[in-house]
């Protein structure tokens, strides 16, 4: 009606969509043009700013210009020795790599629902990635004044991480914008109590950062001119200081625009105006920042608090959480009930307590111990509030229903109404119900590398098994080799059950001992309840599933070592092998049979070519519609003798791209040739799911569902 009324606001809405348009178009072709399809020799120059530097174990990940290329790049370089290591822990000064190296492009998700890793790239302008086979850094000699700021943040880095900590941790991620690893379980703690916005630098830290330039400059006596010219020079070394985040470019934009225009004797000019200039200019110069949650919420909940200014602590933080939720389960598929009351209760306790102790604790050497102390406090409190039973996984609600209630929650905050209220809390509720009592079952073949993983769900989510977690074979490192990341367990198992609304496993199966089976299962623990776990009998007395058994948070979890004839507690699958104790080796591996609907899964774990004889022997009956291939498609596996008696309509590999075991071997795709039978790898299609509901059974594969020929180069 706004825009009938005026044809000129809806003229310059179409303007403004046809320029996004077309800058959306322009980026997209400008970065795919950028890509290196496959891996590709490269020799030239990084230039490296020294706080875009990590070191992670033996690794240093650098972003990095590449002059030769004339692009922003992520590169990394295995450090060779710790003398290496120290070195660049304790640079300060802004390099030049001189580097030899390969160039690929920057992985795609192959799993549903699992971290897109590229589209996070994109949104810093990076397409590709450079694997440093040799380099020969050297220190820039005259830096200008924008590498000069990035040294002073990176000698900053440095200084609080020499302070007591949690303090030093604190003052990286308020005062600097650094998030140091260390510190990286806080702040997930943090995250999931739906907080983790007090701790990311944006308007509220540049909003103090204001009123102490206006305090000083009243002390001093400047004038209101002088003062505002200040912030203008001000605002945009701390937005470079801060790490020039989108929450903080967003915030530092907004300011020196309403700044500018003041100076400028513009007095028309209002927040709502900075915010909507500093969203035009974001966009067109980098539409990929629509991905980014940090900047969804940033840009959001300004425009609510811009919106409605006059709301009480309490409405604000209601409506608060209303527009965030959609975002965060849309991204992270769960919520802490908590989260509202602490969203009102500890912005008091940030401003009074927690910002304080970390500025006055990094200045005052004498209230050090004491700020220390506080902030110590505090991290025991999300700690403790965190181990509350109180985080529901609601899943991943479909795209058009997370609009929906953006646009209702808005609409709301605009004209309160108890309909829209209902509307809301209804809409809530059928989602929450549809996800979690889905129609269809299905067996999931997830790709986690050179690893297995499968899973089984039942329609309305009545049993979920998971036959192995995946993993890396572990090889022998020196302490300071060892690198803290995530798994495949956390970055793909867990959150496809999370986004599925599954917050439990019911049964783990681990079909025997090594690492590519079974190395996941302790990070796995820690995201997903584990009811029952599953083994070969024999394998429990291993000191390596000790080992990892400790790792583990299973609570009241039961473990069970199982052979043929003594798994009464294993429901959903029928266990084939094995038939007596063992130590869990390939030889011992768990053999599960699975049927739905005149469709029958076998799963063989990485049992060799003599006992699936012995198998045959035991079951000469046996068939399977669907078989997953031993042992990864390996030539000790898939004897043609089993394959011709199984007959077997698909066969099932799952293989790690350019794996060092030749996997799945030539031997074994002739077998499966030879017998006219069909196979799928994990490699070259990402993750595989059968899907069975009330009209039939399909197949689909992830590089099918997102329109990918293949995921092996």
């Amino acid at each position: 009606m706004v825009c009938l009324k005026q044809p000129q606001i809806l003229i310059g809405n179409l303007v403004f969509a046809l320029c996004f348009s077309l800058s959306v178009i322009n980026f997209q072709r400008s970065f795919q043009s950028k890509i290196y399809l496959k891996q590709t020799p490269i020799t030239g120059q990084l230039q490296v700013y020294a706080d875009q530097t990590k070191v992670n174990g033996n690794l240093v990940t650098l972003e990095a210009y590449c002059p030769q290329i004339k692009q922003k790049v992520q590169a990394f370089y295995q450090l060779k020795n710790q003398d290496q290591q120290q070195w660049w822990l304790e640079n300060q000064a802004n390099l030049q790599v001189d580097f030899t190296g390969k160039i690929n492009g920057i992985n795609v998700p192959t799993n549903e629902n699992e971290f897109d890793y590229r589209r996070f790239c994109e949104t810093k302008k990076i397409a590709n990635s450079i694997y440093i086979q040799a380099a020969s850094p050297q220190l820039e000699k005259k830096p200008g004044l924008v590498g000069k700021l990035h040294e002073v943040r990176r000698r900053l880095m440095l200084y609080f991480a020499r302070l007591p900590q949690p303090l030093g941790n604190y003052a990286a991620v308020l005062l600097i914008g650094y998030q140091p690893q260390v510190f990286a379980d806080t702040l997930d703690q943090i995250r999931n109590l739906g907080l983790l916005y007090l701790f990311c630098l944006s308007g509220m830290h540049v909003f103090y950062l204001l009123l102490v330039i206006k305090r000083i400059c009243r002390l001093v006596k400047l004038s209101q001119e002088a003062t505002n010219l200040l912030t203008l020079c001000i605002i945009p070394v701390y937005a470079l200081l801060g790490g020039a985040s989108l929450s903080l470019l967003r915030a530092s934009g907004m300011i020196f625009i309403a700044n500018l225009m003041k100076l400028l004797g513009v007095r028309t000019w209002n927040s709502l105006n900075s915010w909507s200039l500093v969203v035009l200019v974001n966009l067109l110069v980098n539409p990929a920042v629509v991905f980014s949650l940090g900047a969804q919420l940033s840009y959001l909940l300004t425009l609510m608090i811009l919106i409605a200014p006059k709301l009480s602590d309490i409405k604000l933080g209601v409506y608060l959480n209303l527009l965030s939720l959609p975002l965060i389960l849309w991204q992270t598929y769960k919520w802490n009930l908590l989260t509202m009351a602490l969203t009102i209760l500890i912005i008091p306790i940030f401003e009074w307590l927690i910002l304080p102790s970390v500025v006055l604790g990094t200045m005052c050497h004498w209230l050090r111990p004491l700020c220390n102390q506080v902030l110590t406090a505090c991290s025991l409190g999300f700690t403790l509030l965190k181990r509350l039973p109180m985080e529901v996984v609601f899943g991943k609600p479909p795209l058009i229903i997370v609009c929906f209630w953006l646009g209702l929650t808005l609409l709301l905050l605009v004209k309160p109404k108890k309909r829209l209220v209902i509307c809301l809390l209804l809409t809530y509720g059928l989602t929450f119900m549809m996800i979690h009592l889905p129609l269809t079952s299905e067996v999931v073949y997830f790709d986690v590398g050179q690893g297995d993983a499968t899973l089984i769900r039942d329609k309305f989510n009545r049993t979920v098994t998971l036959i192995d977690t995946g993993g890396k074979v572990a090889f022998t490192k020196e302490k300071w080799q060892v690198r803290q990341s995530k798994t495949a367990g956390q970055t793909v198992i867990a959150n496809y059950l999370l986004s599925k609304g599954v917050g439990r496993i019911d049964q783990l199966v681990l079909t025997h001992q090594d690492s590519d089976h079974v190395g996941n299962f302790p990070s796995l623990s820690q995201v997903i309840t584990i009811k029952q776990i599953f083994i070969p009998a024999g394998m429990e007395k291993l000191p390596s599933f000790q080992g990892r058994v400790r790792q583990a948070r299973l609570g009241q979890t039961k473990i069970w070592p199982v052979t043929v004839g003594n798994s009464a507690t294993l429901r959903q699958v029928k266990l084939l092998h094995p038939f007596t104790a063992g130590k869990g080796t390939n030889e011992c591996s768990l053999v599960l049979w699975y049927n739905l609907k005149r469709t029958s899964y076998l799963f063989m774990g990485d049992l060799d070519r003599a006992n699936e004889l012995v198998l045959l022997a035991k079951y000469p009956n046996l068939t399977a519609t669907v078989l997953k291939a031993g042992h990864h498609g390996s030539k000790t596996s898939s004897d043609p003798r089993f394959i011709g008696k199984i007959k077997p309509q698909l066969v099932i590999i799952s293989a790690g791209r350019h794996n060092r075991y030749g996997h799945p071997h030539p031997e074994t795709l002739a077998t499966l040739a030879a017998a006219n039978i069909p196979y799928r790898l994990t490699a070259q299609r990402g993750m595989i799911k059968i899907e069975t509901d009330f009209f039939g059974t399909k197949l689909v594969d992830f590089a099918q569902q997102t329109g990918t020929s293949s995921f092996l180069d």
